[in-house]
């Protein structure tokens, strides 16, 4: 991938709407570019998480068990962000990861992101704005689940 389609790819991704295109062109030039051929593992779960993954090609496969009790959670595709909270927090994966095909990403790591939002205040102001508003989000369906079960307990 180019540098240009990177930053066109980053600046599709959710999380990073907004940012400006110096931003995206510093994310997309400090990212790290991994390959993956079908079948082969990004993460297992309960790994430490340190960094967050954008596919740029491909498919990832997000999984837990093994053998006959594997349960397949999700297919991830182009411009979709995996463990994006790993670039704010320390935690463990919650899932496996593998390569559905063969796959190109873009690894951003949790100290780029932290040099990123301190290098770049405005940077930060988005994020958190957008990190506020998703937490707000959680906390009204959380509510909603918590209402739902104490009608069910009456």
């Amino acid at each position: 991938m180019s540098l240009a389609s990177d930053i066109e790819l980053l600046g599709r991704v959710s999380l990073f709407t907004g940012l400006s295109a110096d931003n995206l062109r510093l994310l997309a030039f400090s990212a790290q570019r991994r390959e993956l051929e079908a079948g082969d593992t990004l993460f297992r779960m309960g790994e430490p998480a340190r960094s967050g993954f954008v596919i740029g090609s491909g498919e990832i496969e997000l999984a837990t068990g093994f053998g006959k009790d594997r349960q397949l959670l999700e297919s991830c595709h182009r411009g979709h962000l995996i463990g994006g909270i790993a670039l704010f927090v320390e935690g463990k994966r919650p899932a496996d990861a593998a390569a559905g095909d063969a796959c190109t990403l873009m690894e951003i790591s949790r100290q780029l992101m932290n040099r990123m939002l301190t290098e770049c205040p405005e940077v930060a102001e988005e994020l958190y704005a957008k990190l506020a508003k998703r937490l707000a989000g959680t906390i009204d369906e959380l509510q909603q689940v918590r209402q739902t079960l104490l009608s069910i307990g009456s």
